[in-house]
């Protein structure tokens, strides 16, 4: 009897991957041509990427890219493991994988103080008006210290830091692990805040004077927004606990101004979809392509999470893509 039910199962597998493989595969964009597209004056390193032509494969080859590579992600990583990210001590506190975005506690205000943004970023290399980069779920924020370290070195960027990055994540241990961190690393350019984005996100864009879409002035310009690897919430009854929603995205673009990027990615295909079709419904951004079933094949900040380390290193794929966006003005929600 087991083997039987054995067998019907290894049937339906078949069965349901012959189903598969009849249907369109997704394709991976190992780079894309932005003609006409207006970036920001002092581009990050990726958009020289982007710009390069256009070069498409099946999910089956190339979706990595130059990060799955083993030896070009080594490379990526060397100085990491060599100790040049410096890791505090490891704490006793255990670090969750996932919260419930929707309890009372994650639904208060982050305590802010009136000035709270230009003391975090009174030292900055940058200047406390240089244009911010925000990551939102960044976790134990290693991306964003990285990102820093990057532009620090000056290889890509010109020279110098040009921008400051502030990490949002809910978990408040994951917090206090990324600020001890960025003190320990002396990294003036690089700050977290414990909230809900979908609680908070507005209110912590406007006290840090950030410009709104379109407006001109002497406002925080929001360049980059990155959103990477965020909890897939797979049952039907925690979709309320995604993270990008309608109001999320209406949100980053009421303060981006046209030529602003939002880097998304995930290892998971159907919430990468989900978060780009919510970004794709609206008149504000643009995909960098007109396919939905198109995905970059390489990470275009050339900076890896320690979620997509372990998932590359796994031999799993990652779906990417960027919203690039454009001059139709947001209003407030």
């Amino acid at each position: 009897m087991v083997l039987l039910l054995l067998l019907r199962q290894v049937s339906s597998s078949t069965a349901a991957s012959l189903a598969g493989t009849a249907t369109s595969r997704p394709a991976f964009v190992t780079a894309r041509t932005t003609d006409g597209v207006a970036f920001p004056r002092r581009p990050l390193p990726f958009f020289s990427a982007i710009r390069q032509e256009v070069s498409y494969g099946s999910g089956d080859d190339g979706v990595d890219g130059d990060v799955g590579s083993e030896s070009a992600l080594n490379d990526m990583n060397s100085e990491a493991v060599d100790g040049i990210l410096p890791r505090p001590r490891r704490s006793k506190n255990r670090f969750r994988q996932h919260v419930n975005p929707l309890a009372r506690k994650y639904q208060a205000p982050t305590p802010l103080a009136d000035d709270w943004y230009r003391n975090v970023f009174e030292h900055s290399p940058a200047g406390s008006g240089a244009p911010l980069i925000v990551d939102i779920g960044c976790a134990k924020g290693n991306f964003a210290l990285e990102m820093a370290g990057s532009e620090r070195e000056g290889v890509e960027w010109g020279g110098g830091p040009s921008y400051n990055h502030l990490g949002l994540e809910i978990r408040e241990n994951c917090v206090e692990f990324a600020m001890e961190r960025a003190r320990r690393m002396d990294s003036k350019n690089v700050h977290y805040l414990q909230c809900n984005a979908n609680v908070d996100l507005e209110r912590i864009l406007r006290s840090a004077n950030v410009s709104l879409s379109g407006k001109e002035g002497g406002g925080v310009a929001l360049t980059h927004v990155h959103i990477q690897f965020p909890d897939p919430h797979f049952k039907k009854a925690h979709a309320k606990r995604k993270v990008v929603t309608a109001e999320l995205v209406q949100t980053i673009a009421l303060f981006m101004a046209e030529g602003s990027s939002v880097f998304l990615q995930s290892d998971i295909q159907d919430v990468l979809d989900d978060m780009r079709s919510l970004f794709r419904a609206t008149p504000w951004f643009n995909d960098i392509s007109t396919d939905p079933l198109e995905y970059l094949g390489f990470n275009p900040t050339g900076v890896p999470t320690e979620r997509e380390i372990s998932v590359l290193k796994k031999g799993l794929k990652v779906y990417r893509t960027v919203m690039i966006r454009n001059k139709v003005e947001a209003a407030s929600i």
